[in-house]
């Protein structure tokens, strides 16, 4: 198989900027959410959505690309606890079933967050693997409160409110995102693809019932030497901004 080499993502385009405007950040987003509208439509939940994996391309830099399907599964219905632990959902840490397309959705908002304000909304989500479940990385999650600087839109903070909504009934999907009007008050309106098909409620497994989960999804954080600037981490030759006293790396 031949594909198209792409050598820089998101997450490059964000710190090479010191994080997006919303205007800028919105040009992605829409084309990040039209990917995923179109996936789940197909029945694909990609599973790993996070800045590394969004890949861009074209003269400006303005076309993203949805990469890395390693985790991706047709089983809209899933039970395995799979991801990057500071992007994923939090009904993937309750060891039961959820819905794996809208699972995206959540990873899909941190990954929104991070391109505007430099850093992860719940920072202290960090220290813990999904591959291990950790009561305190899901407590964390359904209980702290985003903040965002100074000076952002009351319907950019309403928007990720929506996306990062703990109750997965009222996350909206990829299709009902782009009809946001954060979204829609930009330019070139996307056109809308049909919804998945209705799947059955997630249920509880039976007692006794063993999910299988696999083993070093995670890689660990790596330790590395860095040198502090002032402002910045030079951290293997890329420069990370060191927001809230906690480093922000690639996941």
């Amino acid at each position: 198989m031949v594909t198209e080499a792409i050598f820089k993502d998101l997450f490059d385009i964000v710190i090479d900027n010191g994080g997006l405007s919303e205007s800028d950040a919105r040009i992605y987003f829409r084309q990040l959410l039209m990917g995923l509208a179109c996936m789940h439509a197909r029945g694909i939940a990609h599973r790993d959505i996070k800045l590394e994996n969004c890949r861009v391309t074209g003269a400006d830099n303005r076309c993203l690309k949805i990469s890395s399907f390693e985790l991706a599964t047709y089983q809209r219905i899933s039970d395995d606890t799979i991801g990057t632990g500071k992007y994923v959902a939090p009904e993937v840490l309750q060891e039961h079933q959820y819905d794996a397309c809208i699972a995206d959705i959540w990873s899909a908002g941190v990954s929104l967050f991070c391109m505007t304000e430099c850093r992860f909304p719940f920072t202290a989500a960090g220290p813990y693997g999904v591959d291990r479940p950790d009561r305190r990385l899901y407590e964390h999650l359904t209980t702290k409160r985003f903040t965002l600087k100074p000076g952002r839109s009351a319907e950019y903070e309403a928007f990720l409110n929506r996306l990062l909504c703990v109750n997965v009934r009222e996350r909206p999907t990829a299709n009902e995102a782009l009809l946001d009007p954060w979204i829609l008050a930009g330019p070139q309106q996307p056109e809308l693809l049909p919804d998945p098909v209705p799947v059955p409620e997630p249920q509880p497994e039976d007692d006794g019932a063993t999910v299988q989960r696999p083993e070093n999804i995670m890689d660990p954080e790596p330790q590395v030497q860095s040198e502090y600037d002032g402002q910045r981490l030079l951290f293997k030759g890329k420069a990370h901004l060191v927001p809230l006293a906690t480093q922000w790396s690639r996941q």
